[in-house]
Parts: C-alpha cells; structure tokens; sequence
C-alpha cells in the first residue's frame, strides 16, 4: 500500500492499494514491480512530498495463514 504525505505531513493519498505491474516471474527474480498514480491538483502545496509504501514478503505471507497478522512482517 502507498501513502503520500503533503509537506505539511498531511496525507494526500491514504494507504492506497497499489497494481502489480510485472510479469509475475518471482521464482526467478524474486522481483515484482507495483504502481499507484496521483495527479497533483492545482491547489497542491509547494514543497517536498513524502511517499511511503508497506510491503510483505513471504514471512508476513506466512504469519498472516498461521497467525492472523502480517505484523512483524510488515516493512515501510
């Protein structure tokens, strides 16, 4: 998931979900490009835009059939 925080630190964009663009050969690369697109608008404030995103890996893929939670599998 991607979150975009305006200079003020606001979100702009909260914990949006993200489409997977590349061609699923993870057994290969272990690799997997995703996407997520935000316009600026007109009255978007000048300055530095801060862009977090969450991602799981195969632990939190695990954790999550066995316990419940991806936590602490969970990396931003």
């Amino acid at each position: 998931n991607m979150t975009i925080l305006d200079p003020a630190g606001e979100p702009v964009v909260d914990n949006a979900d993200m489409t997977r663009v590349s061609d699923g050969q993870w057994r290969v690369n272990y690799v997997h490009l995703f996407e997520a697109n935000w316009s600026y608008p007109t009255t978007a404030a000048l300055g530095n835009y801060t862009v977090r995103v969450s991602v799981i890996d195969n632990n939190g893929y695990y954790q999550n059939i066995d316990m419940g939670t991806f936590e602490p599998f969970i990396e931003e």
